[in-house]
């Protein structure tokens, strides 16, 4: 978690945008997951 952590924040420094949408496209991930798992 801190390596992950440690290579996120400086990413989130230069690029916000790209963060964003990473992180957005790993909450999409997660929720299909989540629906994948209740079917």
């Amino acid at each position: 978690m801190t390596k992950i952590r440690a290579f996120l924040l400086p990413l989130l420094a230069t690029h916000p945008i790209k963060f964003n949408y990473l992180l957005l496209c790993i909450q999409k991930v997660v929720q299909s997951n989540i629906y994948l798992w209740y079917l």
